[in-house]
């Protein structure tokens, strides 16, 4: 909550939120007790406080019905009627504090007192026009804000539809690869075929349920890698060339969850491991404190080289992500020949608890 948002608060939201309106008493409560502090060295302190508690009721009065021609009038660009209830309240609550307090002073109070009226009124007239200003400038200020917060809000929520929608298309990339490896085991009948579909549940549940979240441990990665390394190693008749070096990765930290599981499913669709005996994948995982590095490495399979093959959705997918949720915080470096391909992601990880 910003500090002027305790001053300007509509009086109907007031009982909704117990701080402001706690701070707002405690505002009255210290303008009325500098009054009667002043007062009651003309007058005794009873009368000093009846004085004081109506002429502050007056002043309430005016705060937060400026506010609220503030937010109705002035704020919708109805100049003219903002300044005609304004000048209405401003004639009536200091006409009414001038007569007000002579009558007290005069007949109540029995004071023999020449008050002269002009002096009177010019008093009841500015610090009528000092609470006025004070409100107006307050309600103008958060009202503002409040629209600039909503303005940010929109743009978090379209970014955040935008992420949905990028992990969205994710996960039936993710899903087709998966499928196809179990439907070539299911073709020659393998054994490996109950243990693909378990692991091919839990890739899918975590890419389902843990995408929904906005951070997920490096840890809870760095598994699912293992799990697709393992489905693929699988789904081969050979041990494949993959290696998979962690570093500090058991280490608090979190990142965006499926960022790194596409990275490593296009190190094996496009080294084409598991029909080439010289295909080989390296990956490497690294956190410093909030420093994350992921780096891979992969052969290349010539002859999708020569067909132009690209990295498909996945690529510019984490690319769009990474530029959303860590624009300034990241770099990511690719560099490719006709033999390999390498790419090096860095992160400077800010400070997140679940």
């Amino acid at each position: 909550m910003d500090f002027l948002d305790l001053f300007s608060e509509a009086p109907s939201n007031l009982l909704k939120r117990p701080l402001v309106l706690l701070t707002h008493l405690l505002m009255w409560l210290f303008i009325s007790t500098i009054t009667i502090l002043l007062l009651s060295g003309l007058l005794p302190i009873w009368h000093a406080t009846i004085l004081t508690f109506c002429n502050v009721l007056l002043l309430v009065f005016v705060y937060y019905a400026n506010i609220y021609f503030v937010y109705q009038y002035f704020e919708q660009k109805k100049y003219l009627l903002y300044i005609l209830f304004l000048l209405l309240l401003l004639i009536v609550v200091a006409v009414t504090r001038l007569y007000f307090n002579g009558y007290y002073m005069q007949v109540l109070l029995q004071l023999k007192i020449p008050i002269d009226k002009r002096w009177t009124y010019l008093f009841s007239t500015l610090t009528t026009f000092v609470v006025l200003a004070i409100s107006f400038f307050s309600g103008l200020l958060v009202n503002r804000s409040k629209k600039e917060k909503e303005h940010l809000m929109l743009i978090m929520h379209q970014r955040e539809t935008q992420l949905q929608f990028l992990k969205a298309q994710m996960s039936p990339h993710f899903l087709f690869n998966t499928l196809n490896n179990i439907y070539s085991l299911s073709l020659s009948k393998s054994t490996k075929t109950p243990e693909m579909i378990l692991l091919l549940s839990d890739l899918l549940r975590y890419a389902v349920y843990e995408s929904r979240h906005h951070k997920v441990s490096v840890s809870s990665e760095v598994d699912q890698i293992k799990k697709l390394i393992h489905m693929y190693q699988l789904s081969s008749e050979v041990p494949l060339h993959v290696s998979f070096e962690e570093i500090n990765t058991s280490q608090p930290a979190w990142i965006e969850p499926m960022i790194l599981i596409p990275l490593v499913e296009n190190c094996f669709k496009h080294s084409n491991i598991q029909t080439s005996p010289d295909a080989s994948i390296q990956l490497r995982l690294a956190v410093h404190g909030q420093r994350f590095e992921f780096s891979t490495f992969n052969t290349v399979d010539p002859l999708q080289k020569n067909n132009g093959a690209s990295s498909g959705v996945g690529l510019a997918n984490i690319k769009e992500r990474l530029q959303l949720q860590y624009a300034g915080k990241y770099s990511l470096e690719t560099q490719s020949d006709t033999a390999c391909f390498q790419l090096k992601l860095t992160i400077q990880l800010s400070e997140w608890r679940p």
